[in-house]
């Protein structure tokens, strides 16, 4: 948990300190003659669900009950380099699958918590149709870091990090030249190992982000 706490610390962290310059940026790049509109720093929130494939897998256990769905959240910040790509950092915490069940020794309860950091390019593609135009569609590929616990009785138990591909597709609309609003499936491939679940994360969310 404190590991947890440190980490959303030290992205909140980057994160402010990369708002704080961007202004100082883009003055910058203005003076060298170099500016790109679409170009400058973006931070953003997101909410919705994630779907845990294995989180209740137990070896050896008889399965009664397994909640594999939990509230998904996030917080992001990126650098647009320009109108079609932009580079993106996250922490993203996935919730929790819970589960039930039994072995020889009796019965248990426990649950499988995921968090993680991950880092994508992320491609954005202008709709110019009409009403459409400020409508844009988002493609992203990259990786994770995650950390994946397992809480439970029955000797089940475990903790377990490591890098997993990230990658997903959505669709963003911009009000403004600063407020957008995102929708997003996010795929995490193979999180975990045999000792806390191993499966794909996928995740679903509604984020609101905003242009400095």
């Amino acid at each position: 948990m404190m590991q947890r706490h440190a980490t959303i610390a030290l992205v909140a962290a980057v994160l402010g300190t990369a708002a704080l310059a961007a202004p100082a940026f883009a003055q910058a790049q203005q003076i060298a003659g170099v500016t790109d509109e679409s170009a400058g720093f973006y931070v953003g929130a997101g909410l919705g669900k994630a779907e845990h494939d294995g989180g209740c897998a137990l070896p050896g256990a008889s399965i009664s009950s397994c909640d594999d769905q939990d509230t998904a959240w996030k917080v992001y910040g990126g650098w647009q380099l320009n109108k079609w790509l932009a580079a993106e950092l996250a922490y993203v915490d996935f919730g929790e699958a819970s589960f039930s069940g039994s072995t020889a020794g009796g019965g248990f309860s426990g649950e499988t918590e995921t968090w993680g950091i991950s880092a994508h390019a992320v491609g954005q593609f202008p709709i110019p149709i009409g009403a459409l135009d400020r409508l844009s569609v988002l493609g992203k590929l990259g990786t994770i870091w995650y950390d994946r616990e397992r809480s439970s009785g029955g000797g089940f138990s475990g903790d377990d990090d490591g890098f997993a591909w990230a990658w997903g597709l959505g669709l963003q609309y911009t009000f403004g030249e600063r407020v957008g609003v995102r929708g997003e499936w996010e795929r995490y491939e193979s999180v975990g190992s045999a000792s806390v679940g191993e499966g794909d994360i996928d995740t679903w969310t509604i984020s609101l982000n905003y242009k400095f």
